[in-house]
This record gives C-alpha cells, structure tokens and sequence, in this order.
C-alpha cells in the first residue's frame, strides 16, 4: 500500500516461514522505511508494535499455523510456543478477550471517526501501518476482529478500496 501510495510498481511474493532466505535484506526487510515520509509518526507505529500487534495475534495465532505450508508448520509451532506457550491455550479464550481488544482500538477509532483516515483528509505513513496489522489479521484469518458498525472497520474499508481495491485484491477472508 505505501508503495502504491507513492506511485511505485508494487509485486507481491508469497513466502513461506522457512524462506526467510528470500526476503529482502536492508533494513530488517522493512521497505516503508525507505519511502521517505515526511513524519515517521514513530507515536502510531509503537502503538501498533507494543498494543495492536500483540492484540491481534492472541486472537490469530492458531489461524496462522493452520495456513501455513505443511514444511511450515513445526517451525512455526515450535518458535511460537517458545514465545506464546501452547498455541490451543493462546486463543483458547478469544471470544473473552475479544472486548479488551477493542477497547484498545480507542486512539485510532477517536481519529476516524471525525476524519477520513488516521492520517487526516488523505492516507499516509500512520494509516499503512496500522492497517497493514489488520489486513495481515484478515488475510490469516477468519476471526472478526472488527464490529461491523466500528468506526476503524469502516476506515478499513476505505483502506481497502485504495488503489483500486489493490489490498481487497489480496486473498483474505472478511470484507
């Protein structure tokens, strides 16, 4: 999305877990860094990093090992437990969770709600951060973590359709 943003050619490459190998290697494989962006909005990016992220994967996180490749899959299993614990027990109680997780959308629901994108008028930096966490949650699994009447779901939606639907192209579950 930010490379569509700044008019660049984008391609997307599937990869497995296993081939880290061919993954770009400046910067950690971390190409928004390049884009030059006149703000980091280094503010949304932790957010996203130390509340989202951890969020989203204690929802996801058994969804992910059952897409991955079947060469993936120990791997994954393995890595993740010695991080998470049991994978069955990370999302055993997602439901119950899932409220607590919404609440903690509160900073960028308040931002949409009163204007288009996170960002203001148009999308930038902090909107493709935030929303790459949702589309990588949507593109893993089927789990809403989204109300259909929640104002971050409806700006998700508008993220979508940029570009014409470049990211509602990508295969995933959910509008």
């Amino acid at each position: 999305m930010a490379l569509a943003h700044k008019g660049l050619e984008v391609e997307t490459v599937p990869w497995r877990f296993t081939e880290k190998d061919k993954l770009p290697k400046p910067n950690r494989g971390r190409v928004i860094w390049w884009l030059d962006w006149p703000c980091a909005c280094s503010l949304v990016q932790n957010w996203t990093e130390t509340v989202l992220l951890p969020g989203l994967i204690r929802l996801v996180l058994l969804d992910i090992h059952r897409h991955c490749a079947p060469e993936d899959q120990v791997y994954f299993r393995r890595s993740r437990e010695e991080r998470f614990g049991a994978l069955q027990q990370v999302v055993h109680d997602r439901q119950t969770r899932l409220p607590a997780f919404r609440t903690s959308l509160y900073p960028p629901r308040r931002t949409v709600e009163r204007q288009d994108f996170i960002s203001g008028k148009t999308p930038a930096y902090a909107d493709y951060i935030v929303f790459g966490a949702f589309q990588w949650a949507r593109a893993i699994s089927d789990f809403e973590v989204l109300a259909a009447d929640d104002p971050v779901r409806i700006w998700r939606g508008r993220m979508l359709d940029l570009f014409d639907g470049l990211a509602r192209c990508a295969p995933a579950y959910g509008d």
